[in-house]
């Protein structure tokens, strides 16, 4: 709850883009036939509905910018454990243990096949956003 005046900051993934792990992950389940390819993005908006969202909620937007952030991580162990930490132990969580290890190795092989001079590469696209209650 914010007065007029407030200032309300927002960073979030953008779902138009989602980050590399996750883009690896949703093909492997594609393919494991655990998920459709029409499945849902658990990232809930990309710039335009953020933007869309918080006038509907009685804010104007003073800033709304993107960045494609790549992050690298010494390997596909280290990547997979970043993505596992910053989805607060959601990521995977509903899969079946007996297919959470086959399918930890898929993600984890297509993630080495990422690998560069500066590591294993994870490209983020973030969205930031700073409004003000009208």
């Amino acid at each position: 709850m914010l007065k007029p005046g407030g200032r309300l900051g927002i960073c979030t993934g953008d779902k138009n883009h989602p980050f590399t792990a996750k883009v690896i992950t949703t093909e492997a389940l594609q393919r494991a036939g655990i998920i459709n390819a029409d499945a849902e993005s658990s990232t809930p908006v990309n710039a335009e509905e953020l933007e869309s969202l918080l006038k509907k909620s009685g804010f104007r937007v003073n800033e709304m910018r993107q960045k494609k952030d790549p992050r690298y991580f010494e390997s596909s162990e280290k990547c997979l454990e970043y993505v596992e930490a910053s989805s607060f132990g959601n990521f995977l969580s509903n899969i079946p243990k007996v297919a959470l290890r086959l399918l930890k190795a898929e993600v984890l092989d297509e993630l080495e096949k990422r690998r560069t001079s500066k590591g294993i590469e994870s490209v983020y696209y973030i969205i930031f956003s700073i409004a003000e209650k009208d």
